[in-house]
């Protein structure tokens, strides 16, 4: 009988947390038909699914939700598995926030959408299609799932935009509590990222940094500062090992690869720029190697050497599983 050492199975372990799916999907939005396209996640094999803007895919690669109008950031959120076939509703009237017609727990069970009318927004299977209001008491632009997916964890603004709170929701009892003086959170494997910064509504400020703590209540930990131009933390990858940054004005940006471990960052070179109200930047491969976004109209991946490949020409809203 052959036997598999401790190192072997810690070595398959880690490679199986840096893989991508076994069929990783892109999804991406064709910006003058409205046609919502998945393809490989090399761009390969596209096909259009249906009709509408922002789509996301589920981070299994099964589904794409997706806002059903062709203009306009309100309508029906609707999901429609990879392949095609009939799309159903999740929210009937749900409102895009921040170019996410919705963020998928990480399995790709269920899926939390804003509301435009009554409930703050509503939490729904994926598998039953069953679905439950839920109240925000925040902002959905900044929202984020714990890995666990157990807790949504969603920003929330003063009115003065002076400062920015984090309100985590237990969705198994809708428990609430609040994190002071954070935003744009993102939680991964390497724990929660957010933005800090001293601008206020009137006021651009002088810098902005990104801080990380192992637990949404953790101990924080400032790794990174810059001007005001520092956008947001975009995504871990899968091994918690790079932070992806977005860094610059609306009008071109640049992706920042951080290593929160040791304070190492990288600039990438590529210019990003999206066509949309869409974030340029999208996306962090798992394995931390490629960075999805938007440039010259095409959505485009950079490598940690700068060079820039083409998925999709002619198309916009980026979203993968890889």
């Amino acid at each position: 009988m052959r036997l598999v050492t401790v190192s072997a199975l810690t070595a398959l372990a880690a490679l199986a947390a840096t893989a991508p799916p076994a069929a990783a999907t892109l999804a991406f939005q064709r910006a003058a038909t409205g046609e919502i396209v998945v393809a490989n996640d090399d761009g390969s094999s596209p096909r259009v699914i249906a009709r509408g803007q922002f789509p996301v895919v589920s981070p299994d690669g099964r589904r794409v939700a997706f806002l059903a109008a062709t203009s306009g950031v309100r309508g029906r959120i609707r999901v429609i598995g990879v392949h095609g076939g009939r799309p159903w509703t999740a929210v009937r009237r749900g409102v895009v926030v921040r170019a996410r017609a919705a963020i998928w727990s990480p399995g790709g069970r269920r899926l939390v959408a804003a509301a435009d009318r009554g409930a703050d927004g509503y939490v729904v299977s994926a598998l039953t299609r069953r679905r439950r209001p839920i109240r925000f008491a925040g902002d959905f632009s900044g929202a984020t799932f714990s890995p666990d997916g157990r807790t949504l964890v969603v920003q929330r603004l003063s009115i003065s935009f002076m400062r920015a709170d984090l309100v985590a929701i237990d969705l198994r009892g809708h428990r609430r509590r609040t994190v002071r003086g954070r935003s744009l959170p993102v939680w991964g494997a390497g724990g929660v990222a957010w933005r800090n910064a001293d601008a206020t509504y009137k006021d651009p400020g002088t810098f902005a940094a990104i801080a990380v703590s192992r637990t949404l209540t953790g101990p924080a930990r400032e790794v990174l500062r810059g001007g005001p131009a520092l956008d947001a933390p975009v995504a871990w990858s899968a091994d918690g090992s790079r932070l992806l940054v977005a860094d610059g004005q609306s009008g071109q940006m640049q992706a920042l690869i951080l290593k929160p471990s040791t304070g190492a960052s990288q600039t990438l070179p590529a210019a990003f720029a999206s066509s949309t109200d869409a974030p340029a930047i999208a996306a962090l491969s798992r394995d931390g190697q490629l960075v999805l976004g938007e440039a010259g109209g095409d959505v485009i991946t950079e490598d940690l050497s700068g060079a820039i490949t083409v998925l999709a020409a002619g198309a916009t809203t980026p979203t993968w599983s890889r």
